[in-house]
């Protein structure tokens, strides 16, 4: 057993934890400049790529990872952290883009 599969829900919160660092501090900053159209599609394809590699990972595998109180599949707990770590970076980036208006 690969170090991947020991623990997946700390692969998975690392690697959203990480995607969300690039694109908020590296990503966003370079190319959304203001732009609403440019951050919902810079927002898109990186969602996208987080659950790209997830996917690449455990899709198939048949892992199951624990959500709260719950079970969930793979595609499941990685949206729904992603969506969790998420939100409140994207609602700090949208309050700094409103006040520059």
């Amino acid at each position: 057993m690969n170090i991947v599969h020991a623990n997946p829900e700390a692969f998975v919160l690392g690697w959203n934890v990480l995607v969300l660092w690039l694109t908020y501090s590296v990503v966003m900053p370079r190319f959304v400049q203001g732009d609403v159209r440019r951050l919902l599609a810079t927002d898109a394809v990186m969602s996208i790529l987080s659950l790209g590699v997830v996917a690449t990972v455990f899709a198939g595998s048949g892992v199951t990872f624990r959500l709260v109180a719950f079970d969930a599949n793979w595609f499941i707990f990685a949206f729904a952290t992603y969506l969790i770590l998420e939100i409140p970076l994207s609602m700090r980036l949208m309050a700094s883009l409103r006040s520059r208006r």
